[in-house]
């Protein structure tokens, strides 16, 4: 289970929980899919190979990537939230998280959302790849900044 954020490009009306004004809708978000058949094929899509990332030839610091596989940790901390994703049995890549000043609500619901994850479940991560040291992972020059 997990909350969802409001899709991309939508509005919300009314005002903030807290009275104030309410904050635009975040260009991220979170969604709990269910089931995923892998019998279902998406040709728009294809995920990048963990194994890849970082290594010459492959995708690397500044380009976009979706990896899918199962969750092996998740760290949360305060405003923050790390994600070490394992594609097969070899190789791990760090996704991380950070609360976001210009969305306070969503970024706080995004970070309680990622930190309920369990262990083992399947994910599917979106964001940048960034240079990072990275010692408890295979691919340890980069990692993904969730987006």
């Amino acid at each position: 289970g997990g909350g969802s954020a409001p899709a991309s490009g939508s509005v919300e009306s009314g005002s903030g929980s807290d009275g104030g004004p309410e904050e635009a809708v975040a260009p991220w978000g979170f969604s709990d899919l269910g089931v995923v058949m892998s019998a279902e094929r998406r040709p728009d899509f294809a995920p990048a190979a963990v194994a890849q990332l970082g290594v010459p030839g492959g995708p690397g610091p500044g380009d976009e990537v979706v990896v899918r596989g199962r969750l092996a940790t998740v760290r949360g901390k305060g405003s923050s939230a790390f994600l070490v994703v394992r594609a097969g049995s070899l190789h791990t890549v760090q996704a991380v998280f950070f609360r976001d000043a210009s969305y306070p609500r969503q970024s706080k619901e995004m970070l309680s959302a990622l930190q309920s994850l369990t262990e083992e479940s399947v994910v599917e991560v979106e964001g940048r790849l960034q240079p990072a040291e990275v010692l408890s992972c295979s691919q340890d020059g980069v990692e993904i900044a969730i987006s």
